[in-house]
């Protein structure tokens, strides 16, 4: 797994390193020869995205932007999966809102965004549970709580 990060907000702390994210993507893409951008972003870019590329004229915590219908079961050499933009900014707000962790609040919408990007939807209750199911079984192998639970 190969995973470019783009910063395009100051560096802050508690804000993920490499490594924070390679560890929180890994249970998905274990063994698989990928690549994908992410990318971290300020509150009125990602406002931005989310107009243009969803007709949501507000802001969001993430975005995943897969770049085709990609199956990993296929033997390729390397599969660029595509792009997760996120808002730091928005993120440690909810997670202040939630009362959550934030480091824990990051891996959630980071492995969330990364099922994006192959092709997991939660576009009705059959994909969402499925999806929500996923999400709580590689949190829990990270030693995070459920994020569907209310604290």
């Amino acid at each position: 797994m190969h995973i470019n990060i783009q910063y395009c907000i100051k560096k802050k702390n508690g804000m993920p390193e490499k490594k924070d994210f390679i560890k929180w993507l890994y249970f998905i893409f274990y063994k698989k020869n990928v690549e994908l951008t992410i990318r971290i972003v300020t509150t009125k870019e990602i406002k931005e995205l989310n107009n243009t590329y969803r007709n949501k004229n507000i802001a969001t915590n993430v975005l995943s932007f897969p770049m085709n219908n990609i199956s990993l079961k296929k033997n390729y050499r390397k599969i660029y999966l595509g792009d997760i933009v996120i808002c730091s900014q928005y993120l440690k707000k909810e997670a202040h809102q939630f009362k959550k962790n934030l480091e824990e609040h990051w891996a959630h919408i980071v492995i969330h965004a990364g099922l994006h990007l192959i092709n997991y939807t939660h576009n009705t209750i059959k994909k969402q549970k499925k999806m929500e199911n996923l999400e709580k079984n590689i949190m829990k192998k990270l030693g995070y709580k459920n994020p569907y639970q209310e604290n």
